[in-house]
C-alpha cells in the first residue's frame, strides 16, 4: 500500500467522522422538540451513544493509520520512489 492511498483513507475517515457527528447533532435537535407520546428521548440518547461509539472506533483507526502513513512516506523518500 502506498502512502498516497493511506493518506486518502485517513482523509476519508475524518470526513466520515465529521458527517456522523453532524448527523447526530441534527437528529438530536429534531427529536428534542417532538411532541410524540413514548420514549423518543431515550431512543435519541441510545442513537447518540452508538454514534459516539462509532466515532471512537474511527478515531482509533485514524490513530493507527497515521504512523503507518509516516513510515511509508519516509520509506518512499528514502528509496526515491514517487507515489503514483
Amino acid at each position: 500500500m502506498e502512502a498516497k492511498s493511506i493518506q486518502k483513507n485517513i482523509i476519508m475517515l475524518i470526513i466520515l467522522a465529521i458527517g456522523v457527528k453532524i448527523l447526530t447533532m441534527v437528529s438530536k435537535g429534531y427529536t428534542a422538540n417532538l411532541q410524540v407520546p413514548g420514549n423518543i428521548g431515550e431512543l435519541a440518547n441510545s442513537v447518540e451513544s452508538l454514534s459516539n461509539l462509532l466515532l471512537i472506533g474511527i478515531v482509533v483507526i485514524i490513530i493507527i493509520l497515521i504512523p503507518i502513513y509516516l513510515a511509508k512516506r519516509s520509506e518512499e523518500k528514502k528509496y526515491g520512489q514517487q507515489p503514483k
